[in-house]
């Protein structure tokens, strides 16, 4: 079962813009070595919506041929029309690796909630790789409301989980009491994700987790668990790297914090994201500099 850490993992560029593969590679391999179950590719800290169609194939095929079946594979989707993700998803269906597929709420287009309803169902017909819904309305101005998610879980067996990111927990209590037992569930909020699993989620699909995958996954491994003593004190030692992943927009603090840590090359980012301000860069160098993870 999925389940623990899932990193969703930033997509690194060169200086002129191109997908810097050697960074990728090893990035990949430190989530690997160091206690990730999954990663995401492409989510919204992979800045997929800043690639193109040829270059998501790029990233996805290279992803699938380095990861090499050692953890699994979840490819994001944030398409705002049925159609267009119809397309998207008969693509992805033609690649071979790709385990599960993550799609997001459609953004800009309102639907209402029986329109979230049709519109995930159908993608759900349509997929061959079990789906894990995303409600993430902070970023898509579109909440997938409760109700909608427990229809979607008992009417499609291809729909297999949801990634909550509202922090809501009191909304994870209620989908968790009515679910199917096998439906999964993920927090998609670093900072609630601890109480979360303790609640009964199955794990988190994390930001942080691109920086300080160990202790993200020995967090996930503790709450999961029911240690609580553990899960607290690993998490107290987390609360102020949950912060600075949020001080500007996600993902420029973690793929600044990945570059001063040497895990990537360069801290670039597609437009319209822009570079973490100076200010913020001492801040994350003062918290790198006290967990040792830069001198």
């Amino acid at each position: 079962m999925l389940q623990g850490l899932l990193t969703a993992i930033v997509t690194p560029f060169s200086p002129n813009m191109d997908i810097d593969y050697v960074s990728y590679e090893k990035l990949i391999e430190y989530q690997i070595n160091n206690g990730a179950n999954g990663l995401v590719v492409l989510g919204s800290t992979g800045e997929g919506s800043a690639l193109s169609l040829h270059d998501k194939m790029q990233v996805i095929n290279f992803a699938i041929k380095t990861i090499a079946k050692r953890v699994s594979v979840i490819v994001g989707v944030s398409i705002p029309g049925t159609q267009e993700a119809t397309d998207y998803i008969n693509i992805l269906n033609k690649i071979d690796g790709i385990d599960y597929i993550m799609i997001a709420a459609p953004c800009y287009v309102k639907p209402t909630q029986e329109g979230l309803y049709q519109h995930f169902l159908h993608l759900s017909y349509i997929s061959i790789k079990p789906i894990i819904l995303y409600n993430v309305p902070g970023r898509t101005a579109c909440d997938i409301g409760d109700d909608i998610v427990l229809r979607l879980s008992h009417d499609s067996s291809n729909i297999v989980g949801l990634k909550d990111a509202t922090g809501d927990l009191a909304r994870l209590t209620n989908i968790h009491k009515n679910k199917p037992h096998d439906f999964l569930l993920f927090s998609g909020d670093d900072g609630t994700a601890m109480e979360f699993m303790l609640l009964g989620g199955n794990g988190v699909i994390s930001v942080l987790g691109n920086l300080l995958p160990s202790k993200m996954s020995k967090l996930c491994h503790a709450s999961i668990a029911n240690e609580i003593t553990i899960a607290r004190h690993i998490n107290d030692e987390l609360l102020e790297f949950y912060e600075l992943m949020g001080i500007e927009s996600n993902p420029i603090p973690v793929k600044w914090a990945l570059f001063a840590n040497k895990i990537i090359s360069h801290p670039v980012l597609r437009l319209p994201l822009t570079a973490l301000t100076k200010d913020n860069q001492l801040r994350m160098i003062t918290a790198l500099k006290q967990v040792m993870l830069i001198t």
